[in-house]
């Protein structure tokens, strides 16, 4: 029995070696970690096992997305559905993999991955294997899911984590878990509904119009489970119904449904805990499958309490539900199909869902108490910024889609990996030439310019044969890249010629022009203009391009902040110092409302505004910004890249002008 208990994460038997037992715990129960003769080893171990639940409990807070608690507020209206950036990108990876479809090869995709990565563990191992025989025959995705096993453990991490290679090969069972919980929670729905009409003592014929005519076997078949699946699905809801129909009704029956409560214990940082409760009436977004429990006294006993040094806090989130509210997060209590059955009273939500945090409350001198509120609501311009990212990769394969978000997230090397297996796929010219296009931004961005280069012309040899001249509108793009490149390479000539000529292009095309083309051409090309001294040139090259990416993008782009980072250089460049330092600090604020944590771009500003401080001689300051954007590219881009070399340059000027000052 206690065994079975999710919150019991580990069993130790104490007993001496001389008393010892004929049972075979550890084969027996997967929770026994060890089988001890003394006092001493059981503390040694339980130390080391703290440790490793205390790191894992440091994930699950990388899940809850608040308002970072150092953002300048625009305004109190716009602060309270405000949300993380890492969350618009968890929302881009959600539509990737539920909007694919998947066959065999996906699913032995899957059972390759896990078998690599526990090749060492032969308990692991043996989970795989069965998952490999049984995966959606015998066990549910969710009863996978509930498993402390293998992939519960990769899943989580991978989503709190956006550690987007794991969970492309997880990609099949991420659908399939949610799927199920759609499929639950539209039965849930129906069952309510159901239990209403029955109550007010409507007949089964009227009951089915009332309901749509709904015919629960084809909702099923939108999921397509085996048989054996369909069938304890089906028998948790038929469960569900003949329980609530033994309750007589009360005066809460005239509703279609109520409200409920759920409960989800755990311990955070305090600093974690501060920032939700300074962050009262904020959107609290979960990037992760999110695990809570119709028991309350589970719970608080999962949530445990504080500790005596005040870095961790017990917390118990008490979670309200409003049924009649309007709700586009699926949710579902997962008992009957559980590995762990009844004894959790387990409701899963599915990624995405976003709670209203309200009041905290102390329930002991050990133990707070958070209640929430599901909510539909978001943050409307990250809600705009993610409706374009989804356009721009819409019309792509699958690899090419999670290649695509690697870049934007500024894991270049993923990306080109991703990029690379996409060309191994059958492909038309068309769709050859752009995964070659996307493979030579991507090794721009690595500091292999050849290699972009190569990839370029690849790219431009195919779209000639379908381009009427060299100044065909669709290879305008095309040179522009190139461009870039060869100002990678400090060819400024070349790379001047092939911005004008791209330039000219699409200004041609006067009907529709491409305008983040135009806008980020010149502001390349202001660039090029800076560089050469022509600083009045380059601030109309700059300021028309931010005119345009303000004009034709959402407000929060991330290249709207890069133009701005333009101009901010060119105030340094002609001894605006305040001004420049003034605008960086916006870029900075937009770039972390918009851009993950760690992202390379944040680098380029954090080094630009380092060199204005130490020009007016802030030399803490600078070394403070000139450290952070060092450790940004050495995460990100790792120690060989040239820019990173660059900013460790500028560093180490800043660090000895720092020190002769101290």
């Amino acid at each position: 029995m206690i065994h079975d208990f999710r919150l019991v994460h580990s069993i130790y038997i104490l007993e001496e070696k001389d008393k010892a037992s004929t049972i075979n715990w550890k084969n027996n129960y997967r929770k026994v970690k060890a089988i001890i003769a003394d006092i001493m080893s059981l503390g040694e171990y339980l130390n080391n096992d703290v440790l490793r639940k205390y790191e894992y409990d440091m994930l699950l807070d990388a899940s809850l997305n608040t308002i970072p608690a150092d953002v300048p507020l625009i305004s109190t209206a716009e602060h309270i559905d405000k949300q993380e950036a890492s969350f618009m990108y968890a929302q881009l990876l959600k539509t990737i993999i539920f909007e694919s479809s998947y066959s065999d090869i996906d699913k032995k995709d899957l059972i390759d991955f896990c078998r690599a990565q526990y090749a060492d563990n032969p308990r692991q191992l043996e989970l795989v294997d069965e998952l490999e025989r049984d995966y959606l025959t015998v066990h549910s995705a969710i009863w996978w899911y509930t498993l402390d096993g293998f992939l519960y453990k990769m899943l989580n991490k991978a989503l709190r984590t956006l550690d987007v290679d794991t969970l492309f090969h997880l990609r099949v069972y991420i659908k399939d878990l949610h799927r199920q919980l759609v499929i639950l929670h539209k039965e849930k729905v129906l069952a309510d509904k159901r239990i209403y009409y029955e109550r007010l003592g409507i007949n089964e014929e009227r009951i089915y119009q009332l309901l749509g005519t709904h015919d629960s076997d084809k909702l099923y078949e939108i999921w397509a489970p085996t048989p054996e699946v369909v069938k304890l699905t089906k028998k948790t809801m038929e469960s569900f119904v003949k329980q609530q129909l033994h309750h007589p009704p009360d005066s809460s029956s005239q509703r279609l449904m109520n409200k409920f409560t759920l409960y989800r214990g755990q311990q955070m940082p305090t600093s974690t805990f501060e920032n939700l409760i300074d962050n009262s009436g904020s959107l609290l977004s979960i990037n992760s499958f999110l695990s809570t429990s119709a028991n309350r006294n589970l719970a608080v006993m999962f949530a445990g309490e504080s500790d005596d040094d005040a870095q961790l806090t017990a917390v118990l989130f008490s979670i309200e539900i409003d049924v009649n509210e309007r709700n586009n997060h699926p949710y579902a209590n997962i008992s009957e199909i559980s590995a762990f059955g009844e004894t959790e009273n387990e409701i899963l939500f599915s990624i995405g869902t976003v709670f209203r945090i309200g009041r905290a409350e102390r329930v002991s001198n050990k133990l707070w108490c958070i209640h929430l509120t599901l909510t539909i609501d978001n943050d409307p311009k990250l809600n705009q910024l993610t409706r374009h990212m989804e356009q721009t990769i819409q019309n792509m394969n699958p690899l090419c889609k999670f290649g695509k978000l690697t870049v934007l997230l500024g894991q270049y090397s993923t990306g080109e990996q991703f990029y690379k297996n996409a060309l191994n796929l059958p492909l038309d010219e068309i769709q050859q030439a752009s995964i070659h296009y996307e493979l030579g931004s991507v090794h721009v961005e690595l500091g292999n310019i050849d290699a972009a280069l190569d990839h370029y012309q690849q790219s431009l040899e195919i779209e000639r044969t379908f381009a009427g001249s060299d100044d065909d509108p669709r290879l305008a793009k095309l040179y522009g890249s190139i461009a870039r490149a060869y100002y990678r390479k400090t060819r400024l000539n070349e790379a001047q010629e092939y911005f004008t000529r791209a330039l000219n292009i699409l200004m041609a095309v006067s009907a529709n022009p491409d305008h983040y083309c135009v806008a980020s051409f010149l502001d390349d090309i202001g660039i090029i203009l800076h560089d050469e001294g022509q600083l009045e040139e380059s601030t109309k090259c700059h300021e028309a391009a931010l005119g345009i990416h303000v004009a034709a993008l959402p407000p929060t782009h991330p290249s709207i902040a890069t133009s701005m980072n333009h101009c901010a250089r060119l105030y340094h460049a002609t001894g605006q110092y305040d001004q420049a330092l003034s605008l960086y600090a916006r870029v900075i604020e937009m770039q972390r409302l918009t851009l993950p944590s760690i992202h390379p771009s944040m680098a380029i500003v954090l080094n630009d505004m380092a060199q204005t401080l130490y020009t007016l001689e802030r030399y803490t300051e600078a070394l403070t910004n000139s450290t952070q954007a060092v450790n940004i590219d050495m995460q990100t881009l790792g120690p060989e890249h040239v820019q990173t070399k660059e900013h460790q340059q500028i560093l180490e000027i800043i660090y000895s002008r720092h020190q002769l000052a101290c």
